[in-house]
């Protein structure tokens, strides 16, 4: 069995304002420091899930080598973005596993 890292990254900083994925600590932004620190681990895949600043966020890791995935429904629950993150790492290959096909 597997074990990745799913970061989250989807919510709206409501009271902060503005997106804390891209506040800079340190010369990186804290996702930055997140991805580094999730790429230092054995754990594959990494999903970077994205939802109310995902623009903004997609526009400065474009430098990233990183998957990521947009919550569309970020705002439903923390749940709906880990959801999103297995759906597009795990369940689509066990379940091409499952039928021996490459067709899902």
């Amino acid at each position: 069995m597997k074990t990745g890292i799913i970061i989250l990254a989807a919510g709206n900083c409501s009271r902060l304002g503005k997106p804390k994925q891209l506040l800079v600590f340190k010369e990186n932004t804290l996702l930055e420091k997140t991805v580094a620190a999730a790429e230092q681990t054995s754990f594959a895949p990494i999903v970077l899930v994205l939802g109310a600043y995902a623009d903004e966020i997609l526009a400065s890791i474009k430098e990233m080598n990183i998957n990521y995935t947009v919550n569309d429904n970020w705002q439903d629950s923390m749940s709906a973005s880990i959801k999103v993150g297995l759906k597009k790492n795990y369940w689509p290959r066990a379940r091409n596993r499952k039928r021996n096909c490459n067709c899902y």
